[in-house]
């Protein structure tokens, strides 16, 4: 596990520096996860109201997020709103059992701040899955290397 934070979800481990001051790619957030009790209550010493962040894919997991929005079409000369498009969960639900064929099987689920839910599955054996994007518009996948 590793701190995120409480209001938008982003891992609160940075990442490292090279010698010139740039971000190492692959070197913070999930990559800094643990199971180090000493670790993890130091974390939770210095953000006491962090959110939780599991590397789900190194620990067997995948996850499905359904993450709901409006999304808004803005002209780009006014200013104006033209359109907007409601995605509750059962709206992404929906879509994601008609690409699928079916629903999702019974599952753990946790419900997210922003309105969202997380369906909690066991990672396939043998044939382990990444993050995907080519679900339906917001809903996301953390599998290996999520």
């Amino acid at each position: 596990m590793f701190p995120c934070n409480d209001r938008n979800g982003r891992p609160l481990l940075v990442r490292e520096k090279d010698g010139q001051g740039k971000d190492i790619p692959n070197s913070g957030g999930l990559t800094k996860a643990t199971c180090d009790e000493d670790q993890i209550r130091a974390w939770w010493r210095k953000w006491p109201n962090a959110n939780i962040g599991m590397s789900c894919g190194a620990g067997g997991l995948l996850l499905i997020d359904f993450d709901p929005r409006t999304d808004e079409t803005i002209d780009k000369e006014t200013g104006e709103v033209l359109s907007t498009e409601t995605w509750t969960v059962d709206r992404l639900k929906a879509a994601l059992y008609a690409q699928m064929g079916g629903p999702l099987p019974e599952t753990l689920v946790s419900l997210t701040p922003s309105g969202g839910e997380h369906h909690w599955f066991l990672m396939p054996a043998g044939d382990p899955i990444g993050n995907r994007g080519n679900l339906p518009k917001h809903i996301d996948v953390r599998g290996l290397g999520g």
